[in-house]
């Protein structure tokens, strides 16, 4: 006997739920062994960049799935236009609006969990380290969805820090990149077209670029100041792949 698949489509135009801060723009429902796969388009109504509540994004996706069997992909973008209407045809989120996509939701029957700018690579700091001749070591990290072939990243504030030398190269060395260092730049690259793997793990640890050392100009700011990271990315035909950067703060 022949088995067959059938994808069924679920338009949803703007449908309004219990939460009136998000608006669904569309829903795919595509059967699986034993479930259905539901994918489902939406954006915030009043979308600010500076004052984003990432707790309304996972209510919003809790009001959707709880008490339901199936499978979930939740995909959040910042404003209608910049929002996927999916389709057979489309039915995975387009390169177009991959950059506009601030959060995906993700229930299966193992876990549920939100992910922040899942199609951007996620940079920061992940500690500041005083050593014993009164440097510092600073380890930066990079969770990428893509592999990176290439990246400048410059320390903020430039009156705290001067980056003396890269310390440990950790994954940008196992990769076989060269790295270059001015008082607060790194600069990094391949010679040979090596690239450093999308990542496997969300876990900060395992995602260390490089770690720098690094002299401390100024210790009365060191405790109250918010740094950041500016970075460029490439992926290895030169195109400049988007990231985000979580801030740093050192504690006493």
């Amino acid at each position: 006997m022949k088995r067959y698949l059938y994808i069924f489509i679920l338009p949803i135009l703007f449908i309004s739920c219990s939460n009136t801060d998000f608006k669904i723009v569309s829903e795919i429902a595509i059967p699986v062994v034993d479930n259905k796969n539901k994918i489902i388009t939406a954006y915030e109504l009043n979308y600010d960049p500076e004052n984003i509540d990432w707790g309304i994004y996972t209510e919003f996706a809790l009001s959707l799935v709880e008490n339901k069997k199936n499978d979930y992909e939740i995909y959040f973008f910042n404003k209608l236009e910049n929002t996927p209407s999916l389709s057979i045809q489309h039915s995975i989120i387009d390169t177009n609006y991959q950059s506009s996509c601030i959060a995906k939701y993700i229930k299966n029957k193992d876990n549920s969990f939100i992910t922040k700018y899942p199609f951007k690579i996620e940079l920061g700091i992940a500690d500041i380290i005083l050593n014993e001749d009164s440097t510092y070591n600073i380890s930066v990290y990079a969770i990428s969805p893509f592999e990176i072939a290439g990246y400048q990243i410059n320390l903020a504030p430039t009156n705290v820090f001067t980056l003396l030398s890269i310390a440990d190269k950790n994954l940008s060395g196992k990769h076989g990149f060269v790295m270059h260092n001015n008082t607060n730049m790194v600069l990094s690259f391949s010679m040979y077209g090596y690239t450093i793997p999308k990542s496997n793990s969300r876990e900060i640890k395992d995602n260390i670029l490089f770690t720098a050392k690094a002299k401390c100009e100024n210790q009365d700011k060191i405790y109250n100041t918010r740094f950041h990271l500016d970075s460029i990315f490439s992926d290895k035909d030169g195109e400049e792949l988007y990231g985000f950067n979580e801030p740093y703060r050192i504690t006493n």
